[in-house]
């Protein structure tokens, strides 16, 4: 049977226990048994989160447009832009749609965190 999340790390890893060694063995423990088995989740979700945190990811493909407005850079004839210009950016491992040789290095010098890991 599939795993069905019940919201929270901690409410999964005590669920799984509770599949493990069999509900009606997890209803039959005493408060401090259950305290146990809480206190196992509340460890193993720091332990899950704190390899969650050591991990580097590299960004493999991502293309991005961006659009610099009117005046926002100083053109070869000495003054400012007058029309919006589009600007298109690439990170791959497999294409290069915007031609430049910095479309495959870049994926080695991008880097990837989770900006943050709910409990």
């Amino acid at each position: 049977m599939a795993f069905k999340s019940k919201g929270t790390l901690k409410l999964d890893l005590i669920e799984i226990s509770k599949k493990q060694m069999g509900v009606k063995a997890y209803n039959n423990l005493d408060q401090p048994g259950k305290d146990k088995i809480d206190a196992y989740a509340e460890d193993m979700m720091g332990a899950i989160m704190a390899f969650l945190q050591r991990q580097e990811m590299n960004i493999t493909d991502l293309e991005m447009s961006a659009l610099i407005p009117p005046g926002g850079i100083a053109t070869a004839a000495g003054g400012p832009n007058v029309n919006p210009i589009e600007v298109k950016s690439q990170v791959s491992e497999t294409s290069n749609k915007v031609g430049l040789p910095s479309v495959f290095q870049n994926v080695k010098k991008s880097a990837a965190k989770f900006l943050k890991i709910s409990k």
